[in-house]
């Protein structure tokens, strides 16, 4: 199972209602057996392209809570983004959070092995 990014139906406005349910979404999906992936993602931040926008994630805390859920059970690992437009499709350095999203992913790919 590798849903893409689905903490993006969250109504709340804030990381916490995000990564509840993107926690929910894996504990549920992890107690059926099936093979599920690690579904990471920066969070979204489309202010750019949409003025107004919500935001989630794209930070450290954001990214230390997801990597905090890695388990075993995992058993591959997928990078989504749901607007490459600002927050980058292959985690690239950027001006505000430089290398930070490129670090966590290699770290994150390491811990896999």
């Amino acid at each position: 199972m590798q849903a893409f990014i689905p903490e993006i139906v969250s109504d709340d406005s804030d990381d916490a209602g995000h990564y509840n349910l993107k926690f929910a979404f894996w504990d549920a999906w992890l107690k059926t057996g099936v093979l599920v992936f690690f579904d990471v993602s920066p969070g979204y931040d489309a202010h750019i392209v949409f003025s107004g926008s919500d935001s989630y994630g794209n930070n450290r805390g954001w990214r230390e809570r997801l990597e905090s859920k890695r388990q075993e059970q995992f058993r591959n690992m997928v990078y989504n983004t749901r607007n490459g437009d600002t927050e980058g499709y292959a985690a690239m350095p950027t001006l505000k959070l430089h290398s930070a999203d490129w670090k966590w992913i290699r770290r994150l790919f390491e811990l896999a092995k």
